[in-house]
């Protein structure tokens, strides 16, 4: 994930594919989840991966809606990080 901001301060985590799109619009990458959250780190697991290693940890699944962004931070905190 990255975090872009805009000309007015707005920031929005992104999916890396979709920078180019919005940097396109005028947004500029500010950094990554990895460097914004150290407890993340270079996470390569797919959603449905994530999905599957938070509820093995917690017990719960995630809901089948939350975003990338939302399962690294559950992911991290499952792992014993920090969550943002």
């Amino acid at each position: 994930m990255l975090v872009l901001m805009t000309k007015d301060g707005a920031e929005l985590s992104v999916h890396p594919s979709t920078v180019a799109e919005h940097q396109r619009l005028g947004w500029g990458v500010v950094s990554s989840v990895a460097e914004t959250d150290p407890a993340v780190g270079d996470v390569e697991l797919t959603d449905d991966e994530l999905r599957a290693a938070i509820e093995a940890a917690t017990g719960k699944a995630p809901h089948h809606k939350t975003g990338r962004a939302k399962l690294l931070e559950q992911y991290a905190a499952a792992q014993g990080g920090s969550a943002a």
